[in-house]
């Protein structure tokens, strides 16, 4: 792991002017460093993001009008008609293609949270509801759910319905990696060391796993291993799990299985720290006398 360090050096002297040693004072500058990293890279996203959103209303409009027509045609021919099932195929693709839009501009988008106190059991249970419903309608089979709820109270104050997309998410990946059946298990438990700081929700499969090499790259936008990917769901669940000040990680073993965790501080005032407020924990002094 590397670490930035700065360090300063001041001389210590006598009444006499004559040099008996040295004070150096150390500030580690890694979260500033990264912090650093994640503006610039920020910029970067942001000029891309506000391309990407226009050219994606553009597209938007057509597409719209595609699947509309289409629709209307396929109305009107018999389902012996062989030109039936190309007209199912042209709705299918537009289908899929204002999913893809629709992902793009809620990347691209500035975050809008709507913060209410709220019960995690809850939240997951929703998700978890359309989870089901996914399974039933594409007849998935030898998939098994299970709940490991670990919190008395577990009242949170958050925005529920980006946190449900965030954990539907996370619980649909976890199905796509396990095509031949496994478990999902959910669980929730206190993170922290004396009192518990927040909550952590874990999601863990027994899928094919992920790779070490990719492993570090999964949500990074527009990355993706899959073919019909557009690698832009884990990079909004990032986004959705820092807007609340959260941090989520993952752990996985190939064809054994992945665990993701989020952790979502309880009490939280939803505003950045500045660098001095932490110079306290960051700096640290050496002295030496000569």
């Amino acid at each position: 792991m590397v670490k930035w360090v700065e360090s300063s050096v001041s001389l210590i002297k006598d009444t006499n002017e004559k040099t008996i040693g040295a004070v150096e004072v150390f500030r580690d500058l890694s979260e500033i460093r990264e912090l650093e990293t994640r503006l610039r890279s920020a910029d970067k996203l942001a000029a891309l993001g506000a391309m990407a959103a226009s050219i994606a209303h553009e597209i938007r409009n057509p597409l719209n009008g595609i699947e509309g027509f289409s629709a209307l045609l396929g109305r009107d021919l018999d389902e012996s008609d062989p030109r039936k099932k190309l007209v199912k195929n042209i709705i299918h693709g537009t289908k899929n293609l204002n999913k893809t839009i629709t992902e793009l501009l809620v990347f691209a988008r500035p975050l809008r949270l709507n913060f209410k106190n709220s019960s995690i059991s809850e939240i997951l249970d929703k998700a978890l509801f359309f989870v089901t419903e996914e399974i039933k309608q594409k007849g998935i089979q030898n998939v098994t759910i299970r709940k490991e709820y670990g919190l008395d109270m577990d009242g949170l104050k958050c925005d529920p319905e980006k946190l449900q997309q965030a954990f539907l998410n996370l619980c649909l990946n976890a199905i796509q990696s396990m095509p031949s059946g496994g478990n999902v298990v959910v669980f929730t438990r206190s993170y922290g060391n004396d009192e518990p700081e927040g909550i952590q929700v874990g999601i863990r499969d027994t899928g094919i796993g992920i790779k070490n090499e990719v492993i570090q790259k999964i949500f990074d936008p527009f990355f993706t291993t899959k073919q019909d990917g557009t690698g832009l769901g884990l990079a909004i669940v990032n986004k959705i799990v820092e807007a609340h000040n959260g941090k989520i990680s993952v752990e996985s073993q190939e064809n054994k299985g992945t665990a993701f965790y989020v952790n979502l501080p309880v009490n939280c005032d939803y505003e950045c720290e500045t660098f001095g407020s932490r110079w306290e924990n960051n700096e640290f002094l050496v002295s030496q006398y000569l």
